[in-house]
């Protein structure tokens, strides 16, 4: 009888959970995982400096940057392959589109990725000066480099300032 109390209890605690948490969230993990163990280490590597660079996509990690390619890159080619069918395509062209629906779900998100990395080191370049103007008078008006800081991220808003900002955090958590 304590068994199934018990058992009755471990159910309801995960019933209670979202089904997000219950079932999608584990199946993105696993699909991750099996996509990104397809890839060689150097384009794992590659990816996560383009995520950093990036100021990240959309909270991503770079196993689960990974998965999303995977994943749409799947959906795609599912959608090429009925297209080509109720279009009566031969045979070879629907193993063709099939295959270019894949690679483009698969690159697609590395190209909107480089892309966003670009825009953001514009955006870095373009309000270095006006940050640097800032620190500079607020540390000649005698505040310390960290209280300049904190009072860039009062002023300013921008790509800049948010890593300024992440930088101050580090700083006073002593990374």
């Amino acid at each position: 009888l304590e068994t199934r109390q018990e058992l009755g209890a471990a159910v309801e605690e995960e019933m209670s959970r979202s089904f997000k948490d219950r079932l999608v969230t584990p199946l993105f993990e696993s699909i991750s995982r099996f996509f990104t163990s397809l890839l060689p280490s150097s384009l794992e590597k590659a990816t996560e400096k383009i995520l950093i660079n990036s100021g990240g996509f959309y909270g991503l990690s770079t196993e689960h940057f990974f998965g999303l390619s995977g994943i749409l890159g799947v959906i795609l080619s599912i959608m090429g392959w009925e297209a080509s069918i109720l279009t009566n395509q031969p045979t070879n062209k629907i193993i063709f589109y099939t295959f270019i629906c894949f690679l483009i779900g698969i690159f697609l998100p590395l190209v909107l990725l480089k892309q966003r990395a670009i825009m953001r080191h514009e955006n870095l370049q373009r309000e270095l000066p006006d940050v640097l103007d800032l620190l500079t008078v607020s540390v000649e008006a005698g505040l310390g480099f960290d209280g300049a800081l904190v009072k860039l991220s009062e002023r300013m808003k921008g790509d800049m300032v948010d890593e300024f900002t992440h930088m101050l955090q580090e700083m006073r958590i002593g990374v």
